[in-house]
């Protein structure tokens, strides 16, 4: 997707919550003109939910 819409001249940013790096380089390694995505990390909202969760399961242990 990323290279058909290079080809056709669109200006195009990747996106990513967190980036492997070892694994980008494997990925694309044939394609050298690939930039990295911008990382733009987990959205606070997620964080909140798995605290949620994780105390949820610890909460009957505690009792």
């Amino acid at each position: 997707m990323y290279r058909a819409l290079k080809d056709l001249g669109h200006e195009v940013d990747l996106y990513a919550a967190y980036l492997d790096k070892r694994a980008w380089q494997i990925i694309t390694n044939s394609m050298g003109s690939v930039s990295e995505p911008i990382v733009l990390g987990e959205p606070p909202i997620n964080r909140l939910f798995r605290s949620a969760q994780i105390l949820r399961a610890l909460w009957p242990l505690g009792t």
